[in-house]
């Protein structure tokens, strides 16, 4: 009987001592993009990124829809899907701007085989060891360490897309949140907060 009552004893211990452990916690915004807003513009020679004119409903390239935001006490993680994601020239700004009142933004252009990211902090060069962009089949993948957004307890996060298809002499823009309307900077979601 003694074995049994301190196996149970022992059991219940190792719980509340689970239990009371720090859990790793982490928030989430999600956003669902309206599919066949991405505007769509004729580009000319020596205008290499115009302002998109008019919506394209049966334009896939650059087209968002979804947005995934993940801020855990060590990185955030954005997760961007889009309705097509292929060869073409593109650029992806990811903008964060936090808690401290700093913006950020981590800008990822692939124009041919030349792939380049940029980090920022109000419009001027960080480094951020740890940043990590990473293609998907749907889209992209960034993970900004916590550090690099200097610790900032809360964040949010915006997303702008633009193509660039020479052959067909086609550009595109697509903000996350926004319906059809474009501008140089992607609207920002909802707070979310570090575990």
């Amino acid at each position: 009987m003694k074995t049994r009552l301190g196996l149970v004893a022992a059991t219940l211990t190792a719980g509340l001592l689970i239990s009371a452990a720090p859990s790793a916690h982490a928030e989430t915004w999600r956003h669902t993009d309206a599919t066949g807003d991405v505007r769509v513009a004729e580009l000319e020679e020596g205008t290499p990124d115009p302002l998109p004119s008019a919506v394209d409903r049966h334009e896939r390239r650059g087209d968002i829809t979804r947005v995934t935001a993940t801020y855990t006490r060590d990185s955030l993680r954005v997760a961007t899907s889009l309705r097509a994601f292929d060869n073409a020239d593109n650029r992806i700004q990811v903008r964060i701007f936090t808690s401290h009142s700093s913006t950020f933004d981590l800008v990822h252009v692939r124009r041919g085989a030349q792939v380049t990211t940029a980090f920022t902090r109000s419009y001027r060069a960080q480094e951020c060891e740890g940043l990590r962009v990473t293609p998907t089949a749907s889209g992209v993948v960034a993970t900004v360490p916590r550090s690099c957004l200097v610790g900032a307890y809360r964040v949010r996060v915006g997303v702008l897309t633009n193509t660039y298809d020479r052959s067909y002499e086609r550009g595109t823009r697509d903000d996350a949140l926004r319906t059809g309307v474009t501008s140089a900077t992607p609207r920002l979601g909802s707070w979310i907060a570090a575990g």
